[in-house]
């Protein structure tokens, strides 16, 4: 390990800031692991523990002369039934420091980008005004429920400049938030959410709250959003509750707890789409002007919550790509395999009566008459 630090590229050695050497020290200290996967392979001897805490930097000086005199007597099959476990951890801990050194590398390129913006002017944005409760209220409830947050989770997911993460696929979907957000079409929302069973959607509905709350505040200066600590956490927090307190004979208080938690995360939804509406309006190439999604769709039942929220992620990324300078690439999902989701606002009534935005093989289909379904349906019953 200790060739492997110093072959690292110096660049990479003094981009490392207090964060990334932290990462690297943790890395440092998964030799205990070699310890498992040499008495696994058989080799339980004390030249195991010798040989495993020498890979561990902090520790290092303080075994150099316990253990000399067990290294010289060390035999070489012994020291090759280490050797896959401990470059094993040698390669985790050098691929860990890379990243670390090129993720800050990159955040600094970024910064040292955006004129104007200094680390503090884009950390802390203007208070609240006196009198506006509605910016009180949601900048409380999202500091509150982000103090419950694990501090390792937080400084991972935390709000960073646009470009920070990279450009792949896997990049954007664990990607930390960004001002102005990343836009992420609905093909690559399907690509994380689908194989995870909805469980990187969660994610994804953490991201763009709190990239909207962060986006709004530096904006205009106040949030009508609580962001992603507000907005999910709350619903995650009342259903578990909810569900311990079912779990424990309190049938009543966990079937209370579980319906708040759903009417607020229904209510959010729909917030959302109100300031996803103000958002795409504000570049004419998204939506020429107007507003993209009925609000109230998301109070439905499936599948019209469905289609106002596919409609939600697909215009969204638009208007990200453009806040961001981006070229906007096609979405095959939205533009082609199902017309709906990219076509301007309509209403229930035209969303029936037209097949040719339902599917990509009814593209060529005439419009529905109402007055014929209505004649068809009276003469089957």
């Amino acid at each position: 390990l200790t060739i492997a630090v110093q072959c690292l590229p110096v660049a990479e050695q003094k981009s490392m800031t207090k964060r990334s050497a932290s990462k690297w020290r943790s890395s440092c200290r998964i030799a205990p692991i070699t310890i498992i996967l040499a008495v696994a392979s058989g080799s339980v001897r004390t030249e195991a523990f010798t040989i495993a805490s020498r890979c561990a930097l902090p520790w290092r000086s303080a075994r150099n002369t316990a253990v000399q005199p067990y290294l010289e007597e060390a035999s070489r099959w012994q020291a090759c039934q280490l050797a896959i476990p401990t470059s094993t951890c040698a390669v985790f801990a050098v691929a860990t420091l890379r990243g670390a050194a090129r993720k800050e590398q990159r955040r600094r390129g970024v910064r040292g980008a955006l004129p104007g913006k200094s680390k503090s002017e884009y950390s802390y944005p203007p208070p609240p005004r006196e009198g506006d409760y509605i910016d009180r209220f949601c900048r409380a409830t999202n500091a509150a429920f982000e103090q419950l947050v694990l501090p390792p989770i937080r400084e991972k997911v935390q709000v960073q400049p646009a470009g920070t993460a990279g450009s792949d696929i896997l990049d954007k979907l664990t990607a930390a938030p960004e001002v102005p957000g990343i836009s992420r079409p609905l093909w690559l929302v399907m690509t994380g959410s689908i194989p995870t069973i909805l469980g990187w959607y969660g994610y994804y509905k953490f991201s763009v709250e709190e990239e909207l709350f962060q986006y709004e505040l530096r904006k205009e200066g106040r949030a009508t959003g609580c962001g992603g600590y507000g907005t999910l956490f709350p619903f995650v927090f009342a259903v578990l509750f909810g569900l311990a307190a079912r779990a424990a004979g309190l049938l009543q208080l966990g079937d209370i707890l579980i319906a708040m938690g759903s009417v607020w995360i229904l209510l959010g939804q729909v917030n959302l789409y109100r300031r996803v509406n103000e958002v795409v309006q504000e570049d004419p190439c998204v939506s020429d002007g107007k507003p993209v999604l009925w609000e109230w769709w998301a109070l439905l039942p499936p599948p019209i919550d469905v289609i106002v929220g596919v409609r939600q992620v697909h215009f969204l990324a638009r208007a990200s790509a453009a806040a961001r300078g981006e070229a906007w690439e096609k979405d095959v999902v939205a533009e082609e395999l199902f017309p709906f989701i990219s076509a301007p606002r309509f209403s229930l009534k035209e969303f029936f009566l037209t097949p040719s935005m339902w599917f990509w093989f009814t593209k060529d289909a005439d419009n529905l008459d109402l007055q014929q379904v209505v004649d068809k349906s009276s003469k089957k019953f």
